[in-house]
């Protein structure tokens, strides 16, 4: 075993999240015997050095910001002002205004779909209700149609509709 640190630049199935700082892409590094793992900006070259196990705990730091140095985002830098910084927080602002927008809408979207099964719903019961009322008359009726030579014609219009409807054959003795 060696004592000299050489690192080198690995690729990974994982994406890595932009620099806080820059908003550059970064690297992940590994380094050592037995390997450690560690991130680096190409830009402004903010990171931590390779002290994480594995690859996916690297990234996960990297990625979550929590507990490591790109935790400290523009804290770093409070105080000072540059044109970079500027551009990355006015792009941070407006893509959290478009995701809390998309989220309202999603969420008004999704309430009003949910009142509209509950009505679309009742209007189906009403409406079936109103369809066998309109059948059940309609049977009751029947048997005067068939008894009236001038409206018998009509009974023969009638019987489909009611044997589609599940009254099975109507057969009244004509």
């Amino acid at each position: 075993m060696s004592n000299i640190n050489t690192e080198q630049i690995i690729s990974s199935p994982i994406r890595l999240r932009v620099c806080p700082f820059c908003a550059a892409v970064a690297d992940l590094r590994r380094s050592g015997d037995p390997p450690l793992f560690g991130v680096r900006c190409r830009g402004c070259r903010a990171g931590f050095e390779p002290i994480h196990p594995s690859e996916a705990s690297a990234l996960i730091a990297w990625n979550q910001r929590r507990g490591s140095v790109s935790a400290l985002g523009g804290r770093s830098t409070r105080g000072r002002t540059s044109a970079k910084k500027l551009r990355a927080c006015r792009r941070n602002f407006k893509a959290a205004r478009k995701a809390k927008a998309l989220k309202m809408m999603r969420s008004n979207i999704e309430h009003s779909a949910s009142l509209l099964r509950a009505a679309r719903q009742v209007e189906m019961d009403e409406a079936q209700a109103a369809a066998a009322e309109r059948r059940a008359r309609l049977a009751a009726l029947l048997p005067r149609l068939e008894a009236d030579p001038g409206l018998c014609g009509m009974v023969e219009l009638f019987k489909p509709r009611l044997a589609h409807a599940g009254h099975g054959t109507v057969d009244h003795g004509a």
